[in-house]
């Protein structure tokens, strides 16, 4: 019997188009997801950033206890694909809003999916 949930969370899918020398900078942009998990309420758990090489690409993610947020660049596009999944009282539009400032977003494309429905 599959029972009857109401909505886990509020998944954010953003492709972001901005300064793309933040791109390549490991520390800053962890620094940045960990601003916008603080400032929506979410607790990290865990922090994972590879660079690719250097000025290429950077994929990272915060595990949460919340869920996640991750980020996916490409510098040489001058874009990022931002992934956040937040349950509980988190307000994951919050952590967009941090991310897109300090990322100097340009151009933004966001898609909100309730979760669990």
């Amino acid at each position: 019997m599959i029972s009857k949930i109401h909505s886990t969370g509020t998944h954010i899918i953003a492709d972001i188009y901005c300064d793309s020398s933040i791109l390549t900078q490991k520390y800053l942009l962890e620094s940045i997801l960990r601003e916008a998990a603080d400032v929506s309420g979410a607790k990290v758990l865990h922090a994972f950033f590879h660079v690719f090489s250097e000025n290429k690409g950077i994929t990272g993610i915060l595990a949460l206890a919340e869920s996640h947020i991750s980020i996916h660049t490409w510098p040489e596009y001058s874009f990022a694909a931002i992934d956040i999944y937040m349950c509980g009282q988190c307000i994951p539009e919050k952590a967009l809003k941090i991310i897109t400032d300090r990322l100097n977003a340009n151009k933004i494309n966001v898609k909100r999916i309730k979760r669990g429905k």
